[in-house]
């Protein structure tokens, strides 16, 4: 494409509303011949804002074509495709046969290089492609997305947001499932007897929960175990060398450096025996959480935090 070659157009466009004493048309005007210069100078980013901003201050079909043409420059292929469209659309029989020709072979190349995203959601949920909002649960149809990778976020109405990373393929339609969570079915209850209500679980619908791992509890046991015999070792070396000590104090003739030498002992051995006593009794509480997860089938959670062990439930 020529630098300004497909461009040439909005001429007409300047001329029939000049004439018009808006202030419209005049933003129009300084922000098209804007965006020319900024296209002329390759910051086709800033050029596609100003030529979006006159089509807002004057809308008009013909700056559809612009909008497109610059973005191809930026590779965006399903916004090119969808400016192109909307030029075509909104033109009708005022678009030149050539132009029509031009604008068609264009969007033929143009299918090849978009897919489609659908996503399956929460009804009410915020979905964004890529951080930007395209709509809400449900949406109307597919999303149109350059061929390449997505990132698809959901915001389900009172839940956490969910994200996913999907390759879309052009030509193809990428089905994205996130943020939706559905109750079991409940059970079934013979008649007379009390009903009970059906707590929904976390996870994949229909089936029941899965059995949690116990290697973490079982490492857990082993290391609090491991810490509490190596600080009772230390403990009892401890204890000898204050025995030392004392015997070496009753002893005629020792010498300073010996009674120091006696006394830094105990005290290394006392250091890594209360180092190593909170350090077993530490891991004897991250244990028993992990042992509490691990057994537990329900939504019950045991965690521990700055201000001691919390306990969560969900009903």
């Amino acid at each position: 494409m020529g630098k300004l070659s497909r461009f040439t157009f909005v001429t007409s466009l300047l001329v029939a509303t000049l004439c018009l004493a808006d202030k419209s048309v005049d933003d129009a005007r300084v922000r098209f011949k804007r965006g020319t210069e900024l296209y002329d100078e390759g910051n086709f980013r800033g050029a596609l804002v100003e030529f979006e901003r006159a089509h807002q201050a004057l809308p008009n079909y013909k700056m559809l074509y612009n909008i497109g043409q610059v973005q191809l420059q930026l590779l965006d292929y399903a916004r090119a495709q969808d400016a192109f469209s909307r030029y075509l659309k909104e033109g009708g029989s005022d678009v030149g046969s050539s132009r029509r020709d031009e604008v068609n072979r264009e969007l033929e190349r143009l299918k090849t290089r978009v897919g489609r995203i659908a996503v399956a959601t929460a009804e009410g949920a915020e979905v964004l492609i890529d951080d930007e909002v395209v709509g809400v649960a449900p949406l109307p149809a597919p999303i149109a997305a350059n061929t390449g990778r997505h990132k698809v976020t959901v915001n389900p109405p009172g839940r956490a947001a969910v994200s996913r990373v999907v390759d879309v393929a052009g030509l193809e339609t990428t089905t994205v499932t996130l943020g939706r969570e559905e109750p079991l079915a409940a059970p079934s209850v013979s008649p007379g007897a009390p009903s009970v209500s059906a707590t929904p679980l976390t996870g994949v619908a229909g089936l029941a929960p899965q059995a949690r791992s116990k290697t973490p509890m079982i490492v857990g046991w082993i290391a609090t175990g491991t810490l509490a015999a190596v600080a009772g070792v230390m403990a009892g070396l401890a204890f000898g060398s204050e025995g030392g000590l004392s015997k070496a104090r009753a002893t005629l003739g020792v010498t300073q450096d010996t009674l120091n030498l006696a006394a830094a002992r105990v005290g290394s051995f006392s250091v890594a025996a209360d180092v190593l006593g909170l350090a077993a009794i530490v891991a004897g509480s991250v244990s028993l959480v992990l042992t509490v997860n691990a057994l537990s089938t329900d939504e019950v959670r045991v965690a521990i935090g700055p201000a001691g062990v919390s306990v969560f439930a969900r009903f």
